[in-house]
């Protein structure tokens, strides 16, 4: 199958001299995470959502100026937020190609170019969707109905809700990782991504920045940005289950949970290894 059957059909994109103002609004508009910037018609670089919550915290330029001074605190354009050169595929080129790149380069998505032209982004999510029961073309694939067990993290990082946000920055930034369980004990409390770590933390610098005084510089804990009671998967699930739940909730990792018990956690990327080994 090639990467125009599964890709956006519609290209939504931004200059490098459109400002992080623009990015956030289109990607909040049209319920995107990355997109391809262009000059001149060609592919410049890519700006994902977690750019945006990293650089900005997912705050608009009037929420993020200076009380004080009315200086702006982070970038105001996308050219200084984007990555670049971006990765890009040709439209012909295979489910797999798309696969292999994401997993190599550990990217989220990746521009469709053909002479020189933006003609299409590929997501892991669109990648996903090969696992679900109505794609005919993967229907009696029968890495579709492996075991969750078989392709789980089992050796999982985990924190407390009660640990401040910058020791999940430094667990994930370590570790390499963009998910992290909460737990009491054995007992799943609940999860965090990198996205909710970035907007927190950028979020707190803001905040510590128009604190003159310091009456307001709590540290945040991982339980004020934490999601409670996470969807999760069994052991004996199949990969298509993983993969249709990961699509509906527009979630990147499920917590996997055995006798009411955390045991592992499998995300897109483990899905895009399975795929790449196919009925191995």
């Amino acid at each position: 199958m090639q990467l125009s059957d599964i890709a956006a059909r519609e290209v939504i994109d931004v200059r490098p001299s459109d400002t992080t103002d623009t990015a956030i609004s289109l990607m909040e508009e049209h319920g995107i995470h990355h997109l391809p910037v262009v000059e001149d018609g060609k592919p410049v670089g890519i700006v994902s959502d977690r750019d945006l919550l990293e650089s900005v915290g997912w705050m608009l330029s009037v929420d993020r100026t200076d009380q004080h001074d009315g200086r702006l605190v982070g970038p105001r354009f996308v050219s200084d937020v984007m990555s670049s050169p971006v990765h890009t595929l040709r439209p012909d080129q295979t489910i797999t190609d798309a696969a292999h790149l994401m997993l190599q380069e550990g990217i989220g998505a990746v521009v469709l170019v053909a002479d020189d032209k933006v003609v299409g982004l590929v997501a892991e999510s669109d990648v996903l969707h090969c696992f679900v029961d109505g794609n005919a073309h993967f229907s009696s694939s029968r890495w579709r109905f492996h075991k969750v067990i078989d392709h789980m993290a089992a050796n999982v990082f985990s924190l407390e809700p009660g640990d401040p946000i910058v020791r999940a920055t430094r667990l994930m930034k370590e570790k390499h990782l963009r998910h992290v369980p909460l737990v009491d004990g054995d007992a799943l409390i609940g999860m965090v991504s990198d996205r909710d770590i970035r907007q927190a933390a950028f979020r707190e610098h803001v905040r510590w920045l128009n604190d003159e005084d310091g009456s307001e510089r709590v540290r945040t804990n991982l339980r004020d940005v934490m999601s409670k009671r996470p969807l999760r998967v069994f052991t004996t699930d199949t990969l298509a289950d993983v993969a249709s739940r990961m699509i509906e909730a527009r979630i990147g990792a499920l917590p996997v949970v055995n006798d009411g018990h955390m045991c592992g956690i499998i995300t897109e990327s483990d899905l895009l290894r399975a795929f790449l080994h196919g009925d191995d």
